[in-house]
């Protein structure tokens, strides 16, 4: 008989493929007798349901279209492992190290993946349909077109993470920090944002319906075009983000920091802007408020020294307006500046210059 492994007529990949591959008997046998190191190990499309394999080393290892049903892989080496189109569902990879893993349209439906490293991982068009990630490292990992809806992602961290086109609705994601990912087109819609880190973030064209976003920090995020109808923004940090034409209708954004916002072309019928910190937020003729709100006399309550820049240019307000937001400028610095009694300005004369200057009686 031929020994292939030392023929000369074979390539080196060819012989380290054939070394290397093994059955599903041979691994579990391999593996019960002490040995836990198969770097660069071919099992494709072998089927490894139900084994515990807790803290095996599958570096590098070519596990593509196999079949890990419940298979315990928890504190496993699976760094750079190939497992594209592997059956996953169930399986147990709580702090497994899978950074930079091929795991593209794999289905760990229901996987626990609990503080696992998935650095860089490819997980493109994967489905992680109600898996725990919470805790999880996925930095710069590329989860395009995933399923994550129901999804666990609880104070994981996806940072410049690629989420785009991913479905997330119903996921949790509560503490978790997702700063200059990019989510543009996902679906979040009834997601749980509260309390994330989304700074930088790209939410733009994103469907965020009804999503609960209390408390987290949005600044300089890109919501052009979102979806964020009915959404609970309550809290929320939203300064220098930019929400051009995007949808807030009935939206919940109670105390949310608006500074330096931009609404242009925003619906924001029906929402919640009770409290909200609106100074600097930018608005255009085709910015819908709710009903009886006037954006030039709110953003006159409640004014500051360092507002009495004019926010507004007087040429395109009426003079009635003009001089209502004034009158309410003037008794906010009146109460601030705890006195008695604002020099009365001489009708026609009104100087919110001076007002400015402090130069009140």
């Amino acid at each position: 008989m031929i020994n292939l492994c030392k023929s000369p007529s074979l390539s080196k990949t060819v012989r380290k493929r054939i070394m290397h591959f093994m059955t599903r008997e041979e691994f579990l046998e391999r593996f019960a007798k002490g040995e836990h190191v198969f770097d660069g190990v071919d099992l494709h499309g072998v089927d490894l349901s139900d084994a515990d394999l807790k803290f095996v080393d599958l570096t590098r290892a070519e596990l593509g279209m196999g079949v890990l049903r419940r298979t315990n892989l928890s504190c496993a080496e699976l760094c750079e492992a190939n497992l594209t189109g592997a059956n996953m569902r169930r399986a147990q990879l709580g702090k497994a190290n899978l950074c930079g893993a091929r795991l593209s349209r794999a289905d760990l439906d229901e996987a626990r993946l609990n503080h696992a490293d998935l650095r860089k991982a490819d997980l493109r068009d994967a489905n992680l349909r109600d898996a725990d990630l919470s805790g999880a490292d996925l930095s710069g990992a590329n989860l395009g077109g995933a399923n994550l809806s129901g999804a666990r992602i609880g104070r994981a961290t996806l940072i410049s993470g690629n989420l785009s086109g991913a479905d997330l609705s119903g996921a949790k994601f509560g503490g978790a920090s997702l700063r200059w990912a990019d989510l543009s087109d996902a679906d979040l819609s009834d997601a749980d944002l509260s309390d994330a880190d989304l700074r930088g973030v790209n939410l733009s064209g994103a469907n965020l319906s009804r999503a609960r976003i209390s408390r987290a920090n949005l600044s300089e995020a890109d919501l052009r075009g979102a979806n964020l109808h009915d959404a609970n923004l309550s809290g929320a940090d939203l300064s220098d983000a930019n929400l051009r034409d995007a949808d807030l209708r009935g939206a919940n954004l109670g105390g949310a920091n608006l500074l330096d916002l931009d609404l242009s072309g925003a619906d924001l019928r029906g929402a919640n802007l009770l409290d909200a910190d609106r100074i600097g937020a930018e608005f255009d003729t085709r910015t819908i408020f709710p009903r009886g709100f006037d954006p030039i006399l709110a953003d006159a309550s409640g004014m500051h020294a360092e507002l009495l820049r004019i926010c507004f240019d007087v040429a395109t307000v009426s003079p009635k307006r003009a001089a209502q937001a004034i009158a309410i400028i003037e008794c906010e610095l009146a109460q601030q500046l705890r006195l008695v009694h604002v020099r009365p300005l001489p009708p026609g004369d009104i100087d919110v210059c001076s007002i400015a200057a402090g130069s009140v009686a």
